[in-house]
């Protein structure tokens, strides 16, 4: 067993975790980001999961201001149901993300950030920085996806 680093990672015998010795990728993790890249990524996640938290009170607040509004007539209570429904909607789709960037900070405490959540994979440098709550790779999401697409279409 090797020494524990700083980031929790266990270091074997002064290598890093793809078995360099350092020079150029020294720093770099299995996620392919620089030390300064993964702290800008981490300091993203956290500010997109408050912004979400954020959007989803705001939404349920807005939701229950709705149905604290006095009797209506009929048009106005059909426009009132499109409204909740809308911000349901909408409140639904920022918790969808508020979960996958939570995850994506897991993993970063972890140590699995940059790993594909089914076949354990680098999911590269360029991927993560675009999509910083991506937990798979592009050919098991292609799967995924082709596997859903088939169970739709009734093909099991």
């Amino acid at each position: 067993m090797g020494d524990v680093r700083r980031d929790g990672q266990e270091a074997q015998d002064g290598q890093d975790r793809q078995g360099g010795q350092g020079g150029q990728d020294a720093g770099r993790e299995h996620d392919g980001l620089a030390p300064g890249e993964r702290e800008a990524v981490a300091t993203e996640l956290l500010a997109e999961s408050e912004r979400l938290r954020l959007e989803i009170d705001a939404a349920e607040e807005a939701e229950a201001q709705l149905r604290a509004d006095c009797a209506l007539d009929a048009a106005d209570a059909g426009a009132e149901n499109v409204s909740r429904e809308q911000l349901r909607d909408r409140s639904a789709e920022a918790q969808v993300r508020l979960d996958r960037t939570v995850a994506a900070l897991g993993r970063l405490r972890e140590g699995t950030f940059g790993l594909c959540t089914d076949c354990s994979r680098p999911l590269g440098r360029e991927r993560l920085l675009a999509v910083p709550t991506a937990a798979l790779c592009l050919a098991c999401r292609r799967r995924r996806e082709a596997a859903a697409g088939s169970h739709s279409r009734g093909g099991g």
